[in-house]
């Protein structure tokens, strides 16, 4: 993390400093993402299906090769984000009910909320979820909703039908700055909650893929991740060095 934030002031680039970056991006992404799986394993009410081969996957992701190029442009100057209008939706279960109870469930809810389209950010609590997006289809919203619970109920046919909470109205994201803090709220979300101590570490998250430190991202990388990465870290609840 230190070499990270160190260069989120850098300029202009040797070729020779671009390559060092992409190596310490490449590594970054690694260790990432072997702590992302190990907090999936740790995070409380959360039992994978199987500790082994959950650990074996981690494993395999993380001998993969960085599949995304470095951003070329660090400019400081650079938006978070150019496009307004966003909305906010944040979706909750029941009281006392736990949306997900493993890694299989997290990663079937994360498909379907993708499946929104054009998601710009993305995180998943075991609890709740956050979704950034610059149009809401409602009919589309309702089934993905209903098609996973559906589907969670036939895996865990002792769990009560009813999960969700009648779904809210989504907030407008009227600003570039109402979107800068908006994202950052997201994603520092696992780590005010006290699941994790980085939000790299959070495994169904937006984050790493606004970084451009995931395996295989839903969405291409922010203009400036330095600065992102910077903006997002300063949080009094995030245990990052650098």
């Amino acid at each position: 993390m230190t070499v990270m934030c160190s260069l989120c002031t850098t300029g202009g680039r040797s070729p020779r400093l671009d390559v060092e970056i992409r190596r310490c991006f490449d590594g970054f992404r690694r260790i990432s993402t072997l702590f992302a799986g190990l907090a999936v394993l740790r995070a409380p009410g959360l039992e994978p299906v199987s500790p082994v081969l959950h650990l074996v996957g981690c494993v395999m992701a993380v001998a993969q090769p960085c599949p995304l190029p470095l951003c070329r442009s660090l400019d400081p100057g650079t938006k978070l984000a150019s496009m307004p209008g966003m909305l906010h939706l944040a979706l909750h279960s029941r009281p006392f009910t736990w949306l997900v109870h493993d890694f299989t469930e997290m990663a079937g809810l994360w498909a379907r909320l993708l499946a929104l389209g054009q998601v710009h950010a993305l995180v998943i609590m075991p609890d709740h979820v956050h979704v950034l997006l610059p149009r809401l289809d409602k009919a589309r919203l309702w089934g993905a909703m209903s098609g996973y619970t559906r589907w969670r109920n036939h895996r865990r046919p002792s769990t009560s039908s009813k999960l969700w909470v009648g779904s809210e109205e989504p907030a407008l994201v009227v600003n570039q700055q109402h979107l800068q803090r908006t994202t950052r709220y997201l994603f520092l979300n696992p780590c005010r909650a006290g699941l994790c101590r980085d939000p790299l570490a959070w495994a169904f998250s937006s984050y790493r893929d606004h970084l451009g430190l995931c395996i295989a991202p839903f969405r291409a990388p922010v203009h400036d991740p330095f600065r992102l990465h910077a903006y997002v870290s300063a949080d009094p609840s995030v245990a990052v060095e650098g």
